[in-house]
């Protein structure tokens, strides 16, 4: 399996752009295509500049195909959350449920949307989201440095109930 780097940019926080006319709301079939392309690209932007050509291609591929998005959006154990602005998708998550809790498999903003409050708010949803579920454990799946599955290291939360 693959392991991924990431290099993280400089944002800068323009306290005046901490929200949008965006919803957050559980994706559906007819994301799949928009949710695909949003993956893929956003997964190339993070991981592109750090990882070997082909390995990106391969991955995107094998993860954000539409049809790979529509069964994931179908599967009663994930949870896939869109952030939409007038119809199109500008950030999303995906989480993988389990009797032990939610593990956040995907977490990807747009790169015209960082800091302006859109992670926050989407990552409320989520942790609202694994709360209806009842979990008690929220992880992420994905994150820098080595070890851990996917070889990442992973960060667990106690959900309260």
């Amino acid at each position: 399996m693959t392991t991924f780097s990431y290099r993280s940019g400089q944002h800068r926080q323009d306290a005046s752009a901490l929200s949008g006319p965006y919803v957050i709301r559980r994706a559906v079939t007819s994301d799949a295509t928009s949710l695909a392309a949003l993956g893929a690209r956003t997964f190339e932007e993070t991981f592109g500049p750090a990882n070997r050509r082909e390995d990106i291609d391969t991955y995107v591929i094998q993860t954000y195909g539409e049809q790979q998005q529509k069964d994931e959006i179908e599967n009663p154990r994930m949870i896939t959350l869109v952030a939409d602005e007038a119809g199109s998708l500008i950030a999303f998550a995906q989480m993988r449920a389990d009797e032990k809790g939610c593990e956040i498999a995907r977490f990807y903003v747009d790169r015209p949307w960082p800091c302006r409050g859109l992670a926050l708010s989407l990552m409320q949803t989520v942790i609202a989201e694994a709360r209806a579920r009842r979990a008690e454990l929220l992880w992420r799946g994905v994150g820098r440095g080595k070890g851990g599955r996917h070889g990442v290291n992973s960060t667990d939360w106690l959900l309260d109930r």
